[in-house]
């Protein structure tokens, strides 16, 4: 009903104001498969299942959703697995690096990134892969050529 409109309506402002999701190609029509992921209720004629199983619906949604998931998760698990991800797979630590966040104004890592595909949040590959630019980003834009934490971006 009206509530589910406004919860949307925030959500779409919300996701629209996520570095980069815009400059992937993210939309408002773009949201879904008929509402939020995760929530009860879908948009009109269609309900979404809870998390990340991804839309209810036509078979082709369906198939097409379960397409999306496996090759993010493939893809996540390449990078993940890559000699060069080992300083991209947890959160900076802020105890270590207590300067990081007056820097890098929207952190993210692997973990974030995975979470975020488990829970049906990437609505396409480019709009993961803009994650994974802005995590790449955030390590150049922190570091020092030099070090090798800007080298394993690279």
């Amino acid at each position: 009903g009206a509530a589910l409109a406004g919860l949307e309506a925030v959500a779409v402002r919300e996701l629209a104001s996520i570095p980069g999701l815009v400059e992937a190609g993210w939309t408002s029509s773009a949201t879904a498969f008929g509402g939020l992921h995760g929530h009860a209720e879908g948009g009109k004629g269609t309900s979404n299942s809870g998390g990340a199983g991804g839309p209810k619906g036509t078979k082709g949604a369906s198939n097409s959703w379960a397409a999306l998931m496996g090759t993010l998760g493939a893809l996540w698990a390449e990078v993940a697995g890559h000699s060069s991800a080992w300083p991209f797979k947890q959160p900076v630590d802020l105890a270590e690096v207590p300067d990081y966040l007056t820097i890098v104004k929207d952190p993210i890592d692997l973990s974030m990134i995975k979470g975020r595909m488990d829970a049906g949040y990437y609505t396409s590959r480019d709009s993961m892969r803009a994650d994974m630019k802005r995590m790449v980003a955030n390590c150049k834009l922190y570091n020092n050529r030099a070090t090798v934490f800007w080298k394993e971006g690279d």
